[in-house]
């Protein structure tokens, strides 16, 4: 993560020259800014500003460092600020749920 990614986030997305100091959390930016960096690049910036795998349970830790995190996993990786991870949990677990039910549907038929 650079500075400079953050500054060019702040000009495209806030609008504005004014950039604020690097913050170190989350809440050191207005809740507008903060919700903005959160969407931004699918959450990537967010991630890697503040994202604290460490903070992870571990059996969640492992399915996050393996790629493969699913859908239970989406409220402790949006609070380890895994935003990008939390987001990968969730499609994945739709796109699961629909192969089920896509399966179901098929053994219905037959």
């Amino acid at each position: 993560m650079s500075l400079a990614e953050f500054a060019t986030f702040w000009r495209q997305e806030m609008n504005t020259l004014h950039c604020p100091t690097y913050p170190k959390k989350p809440a050191d930016l207005p809740l507008s800014a903060r919700m903005c960096l959160e969407n931004y690049n699918n959450g990537e910036l967010f991630q890697s500003m503040f994202g604290k795998p460490e903070s992870l349970p571990f059996d969640v830790l492992l399915g996050y460092k393996a790629g493969q995190s699913i859908l239970q996993d989406e409220p402790k990786l949006i609070d380890a600020g895994l935003t990008q991870a939390a987001t990968a949990a969730r499609v994945r677990g739709e796109q699961l749920e629909a192969k089920v039910l896509q399966n179901n549907i098929e053994l219905g038929r037959k």
